[in-house]
């Protein structure tokens, strides 16, 4: 999915409008229309540059490839499975046991950033080494873990008003800091064939993510899920999944609110499988 700019939303309603009001037919209508969806699949086919694209310092750009928002559920392979699972059936605030639902939560490899310039840039290919780096409990923010420091702020943001720009810090706040994530996990030989899907329950405040080498998309809206499409990298066997937070974007403008501004992969993730159509 390619988000598009709200300037280009209105364009392309005057120009619809301007087709109807010049009574132009369907044939030219739809080559028109398919000229536009074309020009979106290249779009959503680009993989930003880590380095250059500054998607959280872009309020045109809240979210790449992810997928429509909708209430998060479980799947299960048949009504049988579901009621089978008795705790969660009578109790849904405990871990579900699906066999179409494997949970990351636990522990990641991490490595904490000062700013957007010091974090690391290839920490997501396959046969990148994070032996070195920490270990992060996950979910958890991690200024809770000894990293950063959390703010308490009332009216103010931790960051000079100049939106949608994120610098020039208040105080002892500090720059922008990053948090990188990786880590494994198998996906049974049972989901061959299966759509499947990454979910996070909040990240803190945008973030990259990739799976196996490859770029799945862009996120930021702290306090929603945020659910990615990961069939065509996802394989049956050992995956690895990379995952980079930036700690404010231009999102964080509107989460000024009394409380504590923390960061990083704060609720649960998981990855699960769904039939092809569903």
């Amino acid at each position: 999915m390619t988000i598009i700019s709200y300037g280009s939303y209105v364009s392309k309603h005057r120009h619809v409008n301007l087709i109807f009001n010049m009574n132009i037919n369907l044939r030219q209508i739809a080559l028109a229309t398919v000229s536009a969806m074309s020009v979106l699949c290249a779009a959503a086919a680009t993989t930003p540059s880590i380095t250059a694209d500054k998607y959280w310092e872009n309020q045109h750009m809240f979210g790449e490839n992810r997928e429509t928002g909708h209430a998060t559920y479980v799947p299960y392979p048949s009504v049988a499975a579901m009621k089978a699972d008795a705790a969660y059936y009578a109790t849904p605030w405990v871990e579900p046991q699906s066999d179409l639902r494997i949970s990351l939560n636990g522990t990641w490899k991490f490595k904490f950033s000062e700013s957007t310039s010091s974090r690391p840039t290839s920490f997501y290919l396959e046969n990148f080494n994070s032996s070195s780096w920490d270990d992060i409990p996950v979910p958890s923010n991690w200024e809770m873990q000894g990293y950063g420091t959390p703010i308490y702020c009332n009216e103010q943001n931790p960051f000079q008003n100049n939106p949608p720009k994120i610098g020039n810090p208040r105080g002892d706040y500090g720059s922008n800091p990053v948090g990188s994530y990786i880590r494994e996990f198998e996906i049974p030989r049972s989901w061959d064939g299966k759509r499947i899907f990454v979910n996070f329950g909040g990240i803190y405040s945008a973030a990259f993510i990739w799976v196996n080498g490859e770029y799945v998309g862009y996120t930021q809206g702290a306090n929603n899920d945020h659910e990615f499409d990961i069939t065509d990298m996802a394989r049956t066997r050992t995956n690895r999944i990379a995952v980079q937070v930036i700690r404010w974007s231009d999102g964080s403008y509107l989460e000024c609110q009394d409380m504590f501004r923390m960061s990083g992969i704060y609720r649960d993730v998981f990855v699960f499988a769904t039939p092809t159509t569903f």
